[in-house]
């Protein structure tokens, strides 16, 4: 019979390959006793058996960086929680750390003095559910393979271009609206039906079928917004198309391209537009003025069909 599930705290100073991921001896349990060589998250070497439901901690300032390893053909594990105190990387580009997770487990980054951090989701279910509360200046989270959900408040993050996000994300701040989150999301990535941002700068390269925007600094290089919700922040469009646009407030931004770019249907209630780029890059074929007083930036160098 496995062993039963556990709490695996990195140390990283084990008898043998200090940076081993699989050598137990780099783990301790929550009692500060290390693991037997054979013992590592999600496997139980002594039966040879995969282990459901374990828990791991990066927690503690370490001796050394624990490498990458897949995981994806072992137990699920519980969850994953990256404390404040975990000073290294974990694992790397070329080798990230490749797990499945149970229904509605959990990732838990406050990374304030962390190095970088690679996570890919695999496995039947893949990376569940991960809130990044904080990473420290200069480091960087990439996500990569399958996650159910996203939650970003504070950190510089990147997605691989092969992730797919299947229920949504989320981008948020703690205390700087536009600059607690730094996003990069390049073409290729597979994201939610709808995108959520009240903070943060984003860099987007993918179509989007809604965007629900209340704040932050959004950048489109690429690809069509099928249904942008604009209350707060600023949108610059720099490329694509946007076939729906609900505008309540904030700032759509056409004026730093000259990509030909269109937008096919526009409801204006309160904001500032701005196409003046001097080129006729940006076609609006139908603009509905919904507000009698708008606060309106339209000056020569665009296409208006309405």
């Amino acid at each position: 019979m496995a062993r039963a599930a556990a709490i695996f705290r990195w140390q990283g100073n084990g008898a043998g390959t200090k940076t081993a991921f699989d050598d137990g001896r780099n783990w301790v349990d929550t009692a500060g006793t290390p693991y037997a060589q054979a013992q590592y998250p999600s496997y139980d070497g002594a039966t040879s058996a995969n282990v459901n439901g374990d828990t791991i901690w990066y927690d503690t300032a370490a001796t050394t960086a624990p490498a990458g390893y897949d995981l994806s053909a072992k137990g699920d594990l519980a969850g994953i929680v990256v404390g404040s105190a975990f000073d290294k990387a974990i694992a790397s580009s070329g080798t990230p750390l490749l797990f499945d997770m149970q229904a509605n487990a959990q990732v838990q980054i406050c990374g304030t003095n962390a190095g970088a951090i690679y996570l890919k989701g695999g496995g039947t279910q893949g990376l569940q559910n991960i809130n990044v509360v904080d990473m420290k200046s200069g480091s960087t989270l990439t996500l990569d393979g399958d996650v159910d959900n996203v939650r970003l408040l504070k950190g510089t993050v990147v997605f691989s271009a092969t992730l797919t996000i299947s229920s949504s994300l989320y981008i948020g701040y703690i205390n700087n609206k536009t600059g607690d989150v730094t996003l990069t999301i390049p073409a290729g990535v597979t994201p939610p039906a709808s995108v959520y941002a009240s903070g943060g700068t984003v860099s987007n390269s993918i179509g989007i079928t809604t965007l629900i925007q209340s704040g932050g600094i959004w950048t489109q290089a690429l690809g069509t917004i099928g249904n942008l919700i604009l209350s707060d922040g600023k949108f610059i469009w720099n490329a694509g198309t946007l076939t729906a646009v609900n505008q309540f407030g904030g700032t759509v931004d056409g004026s730093q391209s000259i990509t030909p770019r269109t937008a096919t249907a526009w409801n204006y209630y309160k904001g500032t537009m701005n196409f003046n780029n001097s080129t006729d890059a940006c076609t609006v074929t139908a603009l509905n003025i919904m507000n009698s007083s708008p606060d309106m930036q339209v000056v020569i160098g665009q296409k208006l069909a309405i």
